[in-house]
């Protein structure tokens, strides 16, 4: 690899780590090997300034947000989602057990139709406890919540009223295939029902 091209996959690897926070996701990016990263921090001070100021700045930004919504153009790598972790790193989610911006859609999509958290978490495939703990880490997901909840019950309230107005139809004794029984033959149905 000559000199220019190491350089400019160096600088290419720089910008992603000051967007992602996450060295292994930036140098696949920029196409160099971790061990190159970390061979050319020790030989040269200057990239290990510009790398520790591309860390500072990604910690900073991503945990800043109040979100764990990756940075635009790094929603996905390799198959697998990103979320920003509460340190401010992006990271692949390797299981379904993390809150991505693609659970936090279905969850949110399911509460603006029921506002109901345990309905929308098992939509989402996640449990209470970590809805809890991913509310209280986000102050973004918690504004999102507030909003879904209030859309929800706006609808039900809307829907409930719709009910209300609505006459209720007995519908027809003869389209219902019933004719009216009379007094003595309920009386003769209750005497039934007791003997037995």
């Amino acid at each position: 690899m000559s000199a220019r091209t190491c350089a400019r996959r160096l600088d290419a690897f720089l910008r992603a780590f000051a967007a992602t926070g996450n060295q292994g996701l930036a140098a696949e990016q920029a196409g160099v090997s971790r061990s190159t990263i970390r061979n050319r921090r020790k030989a040269d001070p200057g990239f290990d300034g510009r790398w520790r100021a591309a860390r500072a700045d990604s910690a900073g930004r991503l945990a800043g947000a109040g979100s764990n919504r990756p940075p635009p153009g790094w929603e996905r790598r390799g198959g697998a989602a990103l979320a920003v972790t509460r340190a401010g790193k992006l990271v692949r989610s390797p299981s379904a057990s993390r809150w991505t911006p693609g659970t936090e859609a279905r969850f949110l999509g399911k509460l603006r139709q029921c506002n109901n958290l345990k309905l929308a978490c098992g939509r989402a495939g996640m449990t209470i406890s970590s809805y809890e703990a991913h509310w209280r880490r986000w102050p973004d997901f918690r504004r999102r919540v507030r909003e879904a909840r209030a859309f929800a019950s706006l609808w039900l309230e809307a829907k409930c009223e719709a009910e209300r107005a609505r006459p209720f139809d007995y519908g027809d004794p003869d389209e219902l295939g019933a004719s009216p029984l009379s007094i003595a033959e309920l009386i003769r149905m209750v005497r039934r029902h007791k003997r037995a």
